[in-house]
């Protein structure tokens, strides 16, 4: 198993595969990925969505686009804060 890496698109793209053609469960994908079963579960719940077949009946599918958009989103979130004291008004300098 690979030791705290992060889900790649791509990786994302064959999750989907798996996930919503072969049926496969979290533990079956996270031992295809070579991923700890909690990340592959916790990353198929990062991307599940709601979605109306050609019969009109609501499933519930992996998007890899879902998915990897709610990591970039997230990992621009981490950090600390902007360090701008207590003088949150901006006030532009007069050259």
């Amino acid at each position: 198993m690979g030791r705290f890496k992060h889900f790649t698109e791509s990786e994302r793209i064959k999750l989907e595969y798996m996930h919503n053609r072969q049926k496969l469960s979290a533990v079956q994908i996270s031992l295809a990925l070579r991923k700890h079963r909690a990340t592959a579960s916790r990353e198929i719940k990062r991307g599940l969505c709601t979605v109306l077949d050609s019969d009109l009946r609501v499933r519930v599918v992996y998007s890899h686009q879902i998915a990897h958009t709610d990591h970039e989103k997230k990992s621009m979130d981490k950090g600390a804060p902007p360090k701008i004291g207590k003088d949150h008004a901006f006030v532009p300098s007069s050259a």
